[in-house]
């Protein structure tokens, strides 16, 4: 066992004891507060599993008590739905690592809850890991109608990749879903921590999300790292979602440690960077 999990084990946390449904899928949910987006994310699961099994683990990263004591016995009636409360923060890494170690199915996919997948999206993934080289897959996001943080309908995420200045971006940002260029996108660097699949067996093996991330970025990058360094495929797939980007962070006026976590990063995976922004354009 890693040690990520081992530190995990003694969160303080409410769980009731529950009958967990066989499934292939775990549906990995780490939330704070925003329940507005978490309630349309949790809508939109069954048009995108279509006929894939799936159980969904949510942990509740510290939302505001009383929002929380409302929402989950009102609104998730569902048996397949599984919620874990802290009562405070902890970060998105050790929330994805703890609801994660819940769930005993074959595939693994991590969902923010600011993420609205579309219609047979879940079901498309599921499709790409019939191929055993993939071991990261991840989605094309677009800018829903309503976002406030980037044009509607075009390309959120297709993919990172990685600058001459060992920058990590995201590739063809603002560009129409449907250009040939981003259709062509599958292989890439690493894929957005806000939605992706990966193997339980990968994901055990590596120790999920290093904890050193704290709230979070730019663990989903090294965990991309590390499973090419396992020789695995890391691709993004043409399965697509709404991202309603930074929702949670802009609500509750927080934000992420990017400087902190960069320089952590490049500590432990710079000699891992290999520059490939060129091969998209």
């Amino acid at each position: 066992m890693s040690k990520n999990h081992k530190k995990s084990k003694n969160i303080t946390a409410s769980r009731k004891v529950e009958v967990i449904l066989p499934s292939l899928v775990d549906i990995v949910m780490p939330n704070r507060g925003r329940f507005d987006l978490l309630a349309r994310c949790l809508d939109a699961l069954p048009s995108a599993a279509k006929d894939i099994s799936y159980n969904v683990w949510i942990c509740d990263n510290g939302s505001p008590k009383g929002e929380a004591e409302k929402f989950y016995p009102e609104y998730i009636k569902d048996r397949r739905i599984h919620t874990t409360v802290f009562p405070d923060p902890k970060g998105y890494p050790l929330a994805c690592n703890f609801a994660a170690k819940q769930g005993k199915s074959p595939l693994i996919l991590i969902l923010t809850s600011d993420v609205f997948l579309h219609d047979g999206s879940l079901d498309k993934l599921v499709r790409e890991m019939d191929d055993p080289k993939n071991g990261l897959v991840g989605m094309k996001l677009l800018f829903p109608p309503e976002s406030p943080n980037g044009p509607a309908e075009k390309v959120q995420h297709v993919g990172l990749s990685v600058n001459i200045r060992a920058d990590i971006q995201h590739q063809f940002i603002g560009w129409r879903a449907d250009h040939p260029k981003v259709l062509a996108m599958r292989d890439c660097f690493a894929v957005t921590g806000a939605v992706f699949m990966t193997r339980r067996n990968i994901w055990k093996n590596i120790g999920g999300f290093h904890l050193g991330y704290g709230l979070g970025t730019y663990e989903d990058v090294e965990l991309a790292v590390q499973i090419r360094k396992l020789g695995y495929n890391v691709i993004c797939s043409q399965a697509t979602a709404y991202h309603m980007v930074n929702a949670t962070a802009s609500a509750y006026g927080f934000t992420y440690p990017l400087n902190e976590n960069k320089q952590l990063f490049m500590s432990r995976c710079s000699r891992d960077l290999v520059w490939d922004e060129y091969r998209y354009w």
